[in-house]
């Protein structure tokens, strides 16, 4: 059960959805010691709390030491990094890995994130080229 994929991501949303976001940390966190797991990045990020968020973005470079070292840069990863950082009001930071998830492969959502540490950093005009970069993705 562990090893699969499919069980792993519908206990941890089951989790999310119950508010047992320190227990939805810990079951994403020990599938990711076996195997990289990209797709549950983003349930990483939404069973966030105010108190994890140092601890989760701790665990998020520990990561991307781990993909650095085999050389390959996840950009998921550096999405999420984003997006802890957002939520930590980490605005140069969470500029810099939105930058470096869209230099992998750039998507709607990180070019919305970085619109969104742009404007945080009172950047308006780069808020809105990427927000229309954003757009197009979306369109696409």
């Amino acid at each position: 059960v562990r090893a699969n994929d499919d069980v792993i991501t519908a206990y941890a949303k089951a989790l999310i959805r119950t508010e047992a976001l320190g227990h939805a940390r810990r079951v994403i966190e020990e599938a990711h010691r076996d195997t990289w797991r990209p797709q549950l990045l983003k349930l990483y990020t939404q069973a966030s709390d105010a108190e994890s968020l140092t601890a989760q973005l701790k665990m998020l470079d520990a990561w991307e030491k781990q993909r650095q070292a085999l050389n390959q840069p996840d950009a998921q990863l550096h999405l999420a990094t984003g997006q802890l950082c957002l939520k930590a009001q980490i605005w140069g930071r969470a500029k810099k890995s939105f930058a470096d998830s869209i230099a992998i492969r750039p998507t709607a959502q990180a070019h919305y994130g970085l619109a969104q540490a742009y404007r945080a950093m009172d950047d308006v005009a780069r808020a809105q080229e990427e927000e229309r970069l954003a757009a197009q993705l979306t369109v696409l």
